[in-house]
């Protein structure tokens, strides 16, 4: 009888188990990727051209104010709007009332290639003002943020400082070819980033202007009435061709209250860096004019 009940019970198990390896597996689907977009025209595939060129002009809005002028680089990139789309994904075909072809979808763009073509853009638009060109190296610490969430967030600060320094006739240079990739500083203290910084800036002489720093991030709290985030800014404007001068200190910090968890981290950092954007700018610009 023993071996009776041994016998069904390894009967049972084997016929689960069988079952769990039978099972489909199914995945999480990857979220959409993409910039949520539409177009319309004559011919779908004009909708599409002018999904593709509506986007662009959005992105661009982000990092370098619209120009009328047909050779300014904010034209002469939207010219060019082809060259900086990576993949296009119709999601919605139609006809509106007047016969006009509709689309909507998301566009996947080239945005480290439009960002750097831009940069040299308004480099050769200023060729012969030296102290006009400015490096950014402001670095996002987040609470338990993924590398990815943090690389998102730091090119969200680096699009702010792009949009004012810009309005204001600063170039905005490739940094990266200077310092690389600032996830190889996640593990320096403030002090130790900004000696990095200078280390890396007097190997390269032609650098006039850094701008370095962080913004750290606490860990959201909820109460009853939703989140609350709040945030410390350190930014230092240097003058890197007079043995890194502080040409401004931004000191502060910030506190932003939302219902949506998901949104108001997000707010808090953008609003830091319009915030320490501005005085940083207004400094380099009063600096500049009597140097």
């Amino acid at each position: 009888m023993k071996n009776l009940f041994g016998k069904i019970f390894l009967a049972t198990l084997l016929a689960f188990l069988v079952q769990i390896f039978l099972s489909p597996v199914t995945f999480a689907k990857d979220p959409p990727r993409g910039i949520l977009s539409g177009g319309k025209g004559k011919t779908e595939v004009a909708a599409i051209e002018d999904m593709k060129l509506s986007t662009i002009k959005r992105v661009l809005a982000q990092i370098t104010e619209r120009n009328e002028d047909p050779d300014s680089p904010y034209q002469q990139l939207v010219k060019r709007y082809g060259e900086f789309i990576d993949k296009v994904h119709v999601d919605k075909k139609s006809k509106n009332s007047s016969g006009a072809f509709v689309v909507t979808g998301r566009i996947e763009i080239k945005y480290t290639e439009l960002q750097a073509e831009l940069g040299r853009l308004v480099k050769d638009a200023h060729a012969g003002d030296a102290t006009r060109e400015v490096y950014v190296f402001v670095r996002f610490v987040g609470n338990g943020a993924s590398e990815e969430q943090i690389q998102t967030a730091e090119n969200v600060i680096l699009q702010r400082y792009m949009t004012r320094l810009t309005e204001n006739k600063f170039i905005v240079a490739n940094a990266d070819e200077v310092v690389g990739s600032l996830n190889q500083t996640r593990l320096m203290n403030f002090d130790g980033f900004v000696e990095f910084v200078k280390k890396k800036s007097a190997e390269n002489p032609a650098i006039c202007t850094a701008i370095v720093g962080e913004i750290v991030m606490a860990k959201e709290e909820e109460d009853a009435d939703g989140f609350t985030a709040s945030c410390e800014i350190n930014i230092r404007a240097l003058d890197c061709l007079n043995n890194f001068k502080v040409i401004d200190n931004y000191e502060g910090s910030d506190i932003l209250r939302m219902k949506d968890l998901n949104r108001v981290g997000r707010f808090l950092f953008e609003k830091a860096a319009v915030t320490s954007s501005k005085s940083i700018t207004d400094a380099l610009v009063k600096y500049w004019s009597n140097n």
